[in-house]
């Protein structure tokens, strides 16, 4: 009903909030679908050990099957749910990035859902959104081979799958070329018998922004602590140019009988000092007299800074 009152009308216009655009209010109404149907899909089950499916972070997680003798696989049931609430808004649904293929040509996508845009690679991909670690997976050319294990019916769904991949991030695309949504739907663990464990994210608008913020606010906090780190540093580099400006006359007066932080100099052959330890300090492998360059000792009680001659 609110497209026939105009092309730019929306709710919030109708309430006196601020204008919303059509192609923004398509994105949110695609979002909505979107979560609806994996809702739906995703329903508490007896696959879910904890009988939840929809993780607090708005991720989905379940249990797939190759299928076998009785029942049929459903590795491809989430990217069906994808299409299908891709469908309903209009759109076309496509597959961005693989995540069992390390595809050459294509190294990395950028994901749009309205006017936020994410630019993901092979790496970032499992990073973001399996929290597993691809290696296992055999990135190289083995493609879905080694996410099952070996037998008629896995065999079968690896064919199937490199076919027509199930994980990885699929785009979903208006009649008119607007990047709606993004869903990354990865695996999420090692397989057992016949069934993986998956993780699906809507990447939204929201999901985006956040993402983006996150982002910022992190790479914020690394530079506070790089800052933080050069400063002490620098501290340290000024506080030991003061000590070995304070420690010249000390190590230039040096001579038998001196004291040092390595005990009592008892030889003197520069830039050597041959030093000894008080009878109740032992240096390593209970040594007592070692040489040591002049310049490494300092005025501090021994065995305090000191390197033993090492």
């Amino acid at each position: 009903m609110l497209r026939l009152i105009g092309a730019v009308t929306s709710i919030a216009t109708i309430i006196g909030g601020p204008a919303v655009s059509e192609v923004e209010a398509q994105v949110v109404d695609s979002d909505a679908v979107l979560i609806r149907a994996l809702d739906r899909a995703f329903k508490p089950g007896f696959l879910s050990t904890t009988g939840v499916r929809k993780n607090a972070d708005g991720t989905y997680s379940r249990l797939v099957t190759t299928g076998d003798a009785i029942a049929k696989p459903t590795f491809d049931k989430p990217v069906e749910t994808a299409r299908s609430a891709c469908s309903e808004v209009g759109g076309n649904l496509t597959l961005a990035l693989s995540a069992g293929r390390y595809d050459r040509d294509t190294p990395r996508t950028v994901l749009r859902a309205g006017e936020q845009r994410l630019d993901v690679d092979y790496s970032s991909l499992y990073e973001l959104f399996a929290g597993f670690n691809s290696g296992w997976f055999g990135a190289g050319s083995s493609g879905f081979r080694r996410m099952f294990r070996t037998s008629y019916f896995a065999e079968r769904a690896a064919k199937q799958a490199d076919a027509a991949p199930p994980f990885g991030v699929f785009q979903c695309t208006s009649s008119k070329g607007i990047g709606l949504w993004a869903i990354a739907i990865m695996p999420s663990g090692e397989p057992f018998a016949y069934d993986l464990p998956i993780k699906v994210t809507p990447i939204t608008q929201d999901w985006i922004r956040e993402h983006h913020l996150q982002s910022a606010k992190r790479i914020e906090a690394e530079r506070q602590a790089q800052i933080a780190a050069d400063r002490l540093r620098q501290k340290e580099e000024d506080w030991a140019k003061a000590e070995a400006v304070r420690l010249r006359p000390f190590r230039k007066g040096l001579k038998v009988g001196s004291r040092t932080n390595c005990g009592i100099v008892i030889a003197v052959r520069d830039p050597l000092v041959q030093v000894q330890l008080s009878p109740y300090i032992s240096g390593p492998s209970g040594i007592r007299e070692f040489w040591v360059p002049r310049e490494e000792l300092t005025d501090a009680t021994p065995p305090r800074g000191c390197g033993f001659g090492e």
